[in-house]
């Protein structure tokens, strides 16, 4: 649910409520708990190879993908909302996402000119965020019991990580099989996004209420550094990431905006550390989460 929706229906709440509003007194503050899941990723980058190696007329072979994007995943969280009357409140939470790991693979097989058997890939995901969310909500209606409301806040990303991890396996006619492995880490700053959501509030016993609500969630983040590390069992020139450009060959390592390192006689290991990171990882999600918030009066 996009910001321009839910600032109507604040503004509508604002004028209105007051009518609805039953004369419950409002409690001093009420401290939550909550956990649900990213069920969907509108928008959010998903994993899947740039390009599919082999394909030429004659080639068969699969190719799967997650279907879901970053921000996809278990989610719980904590909070602390402040009544500022019978309409606003004031609220912090503090949440985390424990993303869902992403996959890819396929496998290719070229006509028999290629003279290439098979290639394979596999690759995969991780990440996880936690952040601080001040918020603002507003009652948008209200009786003896239960309460809708709608929400507006600002996600403060203090922690972020990311782990991606790439496999090639190539095996060709009379000549020794290939096999590549990378994996990338990557690291951020603070990162903010934003927060905006629609939920119930109603009473299970005295003080104890039980919450349900959808949340639409926006962030965009770019790595302030990318740490790479692989293993080439031959010695062929390979280009290992679009992102940062070096290439293991039996003479070493070249790039072009990295240190890198390996031996000179094929194969080996390589790392490289680029510090200038160009690209953004889309991190969205609509999640549904319940919980319980204990009123303090």
């Amino acid at each position: 649910m996009k910001i321009k929706k839910i600032l109507p229906i604040i503004l509508l709440g604002a004028l209105t409520a007051d009518a609805s509003l039953a004369q419950e007194k409002q409690p001093l503050f009420y401290l939550k708990v909550y956990a649900g899941d990213g069920l969907l990723t509108p928008g959010a980058d998903g994993l899947r190879p740039g390009s599919v190696f082999g394909i030429e007329n004659g080639s068969t072979g699969t190719y799967s993908y997650s279907k879901k994007g970053l921000g996809a995943g278990f989610i719980n969280g904590l909070g602390i909302e402040k009544p500022l009357g019978k309409t606003f409140s004031v609220g912090l939470d503090i949440n985390f996402l424990h993303g869902k790991t992403l996959r890819s693979n396929y496998s290719v097989y070229p006509p028999p000119t290629e003279k290439i058997n098979s290639i394979s890939y596999t690759g995969s995901s991780s990440y996880s965020v936690t952040a601080f969310v001040p918020n603002i909500s507003a009652n948008i209606f209200q009786k003896h019991g239960y309460a809708i409301y709608t929400r507006l806040g600002v996600i403060i990303a203090t922690k972020i990580t990311n782990l991606n991890t790439e496999r090639y396996d190539i095996e060709g006619s009379g000549t020794t099989p290939l096999t590549e492995s990378l994996d990338q880490v990557n690291k951020y700053d603070v990162e903010t996004g934003l927060n905006t959501a629609i939920g119930a509030r109603f009473n299970i016993y005295g003080p104890l209420k039980g919450t349900v609500e959808i949340s639409d969630n926006i962030l965009s983040v770019s790595p302030k550094s990318s740490h790479q590390y692989g293993f080439i069992s031959e010695g062929y020139d390979v280009l290992i990431d679009d992102n940062i450009t070096y290439i293991k060959s039996n003479s070493g390592v070249s790039t072009s905006n990295s240190a890198a390192t390996g031996n000179n006689i094929g194969g080996g290991s390589i790392t490289a550390i680029d510090t200038k990171p160009s690209f953004q990882q889309h991190i969205n999600n609509v999640a549904v989460t319940v919980g319980v918030a204990f009123a303090i009066k």
